[in-house]
């Protein structure tokens, strides 16, 4: 189990401990420690109390923020679209992503579209990766007029 984001507070780390827990079937024996695998933001280990009040050990990790920068060339409508208004596609779509999800540029190209002083993407560039265990995190975002 691979839980983001990475630095949780103790109380929220008990909570996702807990839910954990409830949801996993009976006589399963607890989730390995992800934390093992490469690129694992790290293990955490939490002690949650069954029903009959016996203390049960939980364990999962928290994904790794990786940064990932982008560069794209439009052209601009008849009214030029902000530099925000570019980033804001961008940081958005980075946000709906999920853990170890690689960020590829199809729906970049669809939400700069949507937008009406872009009336064109010349190239849209994509420099970094995630594993299973990172979360996308919005970097660098290079925008060039063509």
């Amino acid at each position: 189990m691979v839980v983001a984001p990475n630095g949780l507070t103790a109380g929220v780390k008990d909570d996702v401990a807990a839910a954990i827990w409830a949801s996993a079937p009976a006589g399963i024996e607890g989730a390995r420690l992800a934390a093992d695998d490469a690129g694992a933001g790290g293990g955490v280990t939490e002690t949650v109390a069954d029903n009959s009040g016996e203390s049960q050990t939980v364990k999962y990790s928290t994904a790794v923020d990786r940064t990932i920068a982008f560069a794209v060339t439009v052209v601009d409508g008849d009214v030029a679209e902000t530099d925000a208004a570019i980033e804001d596609v961008f940081e958005a779509y980075v946000l709906g992503l999920t853990v170890g999800e690689q960020p590829i540029a199809l729906p970049l190209y669809a939400g700069l579209a949507a937008l009406a002083g872009v009336a064109n993407v010349t190239a849209l560039t994509i420099t970094g990766t995630v594993d299973d265990f990172e979360q996308a995190v919005c970097g660098v975002i290079t925008i060039t007029r063509a």
